[in-house]
């Protein structure tokens, strides 16, 4: 109720509906409980966004981009966080997917829709490689 309070006061909100971690190679089943604050809110929308590393440190080699911005499984948030902060440089790649309305939709309905928009965006992104 908090969260959809404070968005109704202009509040944007990010989630990352996945609610763990993984290898980064897939997307993992999304949780609809990041969905309830927005399920069913008149004139309000999830959009969908996808990101993946495109080069660290000006190296596009895939073993470096595989793990450099997902939180390896066992690793502290700590050592995560001091992992990429230590890069010298990261280039991301974003894809925005279409707003999806709330208007009419439960949380198990977005949530679906959601992942299947980020999946559409995933497969939009080439993997670059150095020759």
């Amino acid at each position: 109720r908090e969260v959809r309070d404070r968005m109704t006061h202009g509040v944007r909100v990010l989630v990352f509906p996945e609610g763990t971690v993984g290898d980064g190679k897939r997307l993992l089943r999304y949780r609809t409980g990041g969905f309830e604050a927005v399920a069913g809110m008149p004139d309000s929308f999830v959009l969908p966004v996808y990101m993946r590393a495109a080069e660290v440190e000006g190296s596009a080699d895939p073993a470096r981009l595989e793990t450099a911005m997902v939180w390896i499984p066992g690793e502290t948030m700590l050592r995560h966080a001091w992992r990429l902060v230590g890069q010298k440089s990261t280039t991301v790649e974003l894809r925005i997917g279409q707003p999806i309305p709330t208007g009419k939709a439960d949380r198990k309905i977005l949530a679906e829709a959601a992942k299947r928009s980020t999946e559409r965006l995933a497969s939009l992104c080439d993997v670059r490689v150095d020759a």
